[in-house]
């Protein structure tokens, strides 16, 4: 009995132990932690293996593993390593993670952790060839018609990996072949089941054409009128309807702006973006409010005061006419519980209570921007109060008529 008793506190010992570094975890729909922070000071890195750190931490299959992909930092000194998943050294499509770390010490973990099922075939049962033949029957040419002949000249490369998509659903063995585009056909991704040769996922990579859908938002009413991008009968959340400006939103994931890049635009099948769809345990009907958001913006600003975008100039910031929203934004420093703009970029939190994405939000951070490209404040003392209360004249947006 003595011995029992032994037993039994040294297990609650070492399992408060494996704890003890951590100060909250946030769960995806599945289960999967999509965020982990830990106690500031606690989680040393020194004499530390960052993938054997993920895969305790993540509770990873045995088949699973992260490799490193980059590493960056930003200028309040938080370092930034990020690793891509594989299953069975097959990259897996959407699942990053991220480990961010400041004066020696893990303050955090986020990203995209996809558990793999059982019934996920690893081994192709078709040829990279059989497949192309297949990929070949689905392309177009500029004017939308069938070429079914093989394309001359036809530039490509081929990658085999585990596809879902961004919601890590319907994961399956595919082959993605990237084409480059030419007089004929598009620049294009297009991804073929490796097992059965069902076409899996098509989308150009520059197409716009706009379409007006509507929208449910948390905080400014539903069956708002919005204008999006269609292409290939998907619905993006993309407007190029206003000026030379691109308005679009995307998803960051719970990762930090430097992952930007990555963050995946959001898509509908019928322009009718609901609460029902959207409305969900990763709170994506957050980026509805900021695209209505954006759009009411830039049109308050260029009616009322003829002032086209952020800068007055359509947007354009060098080479760039594109202002983005993105959701889902985690800062190591900063948390989730804010929102942030840089010149045409917009980051916005999902909050600890409700998502950080209400029209004056969104108007403020807008009005960051243009006070920033035409006075250019310091952020602290006296001009970063400037700063902040000039931006706040786009918290009146919601009287706008």
């Amino acid at each position: 009995m003595k011995k029992l008793i032994t037993l039994t506190l040294f297990i609650i010992i070492v399992s408060d132990n494996l704890n003890f570094c951590q100060d909250s975890i946030y769960l995806r729909q599945n289960g999967t932690p999509r965020m982990i922070t830990y106690k500031e000071g606690v989680q040393s890195i020194v004499k530390i293996n960052f993938i054997d750190f993920l895969k305790k931490e993540l509770q990873m299959d045995p088949l699973d593993t992260f490799l490193p992909m980059d590493t960056t930092i930003s200028p309040n000194g938080t370092i930034h390593y990020s690793f891509q998943q594989y299953f069975k050294k097959l990259k897996v499509l959407h699942g990053e993670y991220i480990i961010h770390t400041r004066k020696n010490s893990i303050t955090s973990i986020n990203g995209n952790y996809i558990r793999i099922p059982e019934k996920v075939e690893s081994l192709p049962s078709l040829s990279k060839g059989e497949a192309f033949r297949i990929l070949l029957t689905t392309l177009e040419d500029q004017d939308g018609l069938k070429k079914e002949n093989i394309i001359s000249k036809l530039r490509y490369t081929c990658d085999t990996i585990i596809w879902s998509n961004w919601k890590s659903e319907d994961i399956q063995l595919a082959y993605k072949f990237t084409l480059e585009g030419n007089k004929t056909i598009r620049d294009q991704v297009i991804c073929i089941n490796a097992i059965n040769g069902i076409l899996v996922d098509k989308h150009y990579l520059l197409d716009l054409t706009s379409a007006d859908g509507t929208a449910d938002t948390y905080y400014s009413g539903n069956d708002l009128a919005i204008t999006t991008d269609l292409v290939s009968n998907t619905y993006y959340l993309r407007d190029i309807s206003r000026g030379s400006t691109t308005i679009e939103v995307r998803n960051l994931e719970d990762h930090d702006a430097s992952y930007k890049g990555s963050a995946a635009i959001f898509a509908d099948a019928n322009n009718d973006w609901t609460s029902a769809e959207y409305e969900n345990g990763s709170e994506d009907m957050a980026a509805l409010d900021v695209m209505w958001g954006l759009q009411r913006t830039w049109d308050y600003f260029h009616d009322t005061h003829n002032w086209h975008s952020y800068n007055g100039t359509n947007g354009t910031n060098g080479t760039n006419g594109t202002m983005t929203g993105y959701v889902h934004w985690y800062d190591p420093y900063y948390g989730i519980d804010n929102a942030a703009s840089l010149y045409g970029d917009y980051f916005f939190g999902d909050g600890n209570i409700d998502p950080v994405v209400a029209l004056n939000i969104v108007a403020h951070e807008f009005a960051h921007g243009l006070s920033k490209t035409q006075i250019n404040f310091n952020i602290s003392g006296e001009p970063g109060a400037l700063n902040e209360g000039l931006s706040d004249r786009g918290c009146f947006l919601p009287l706008y008529g």
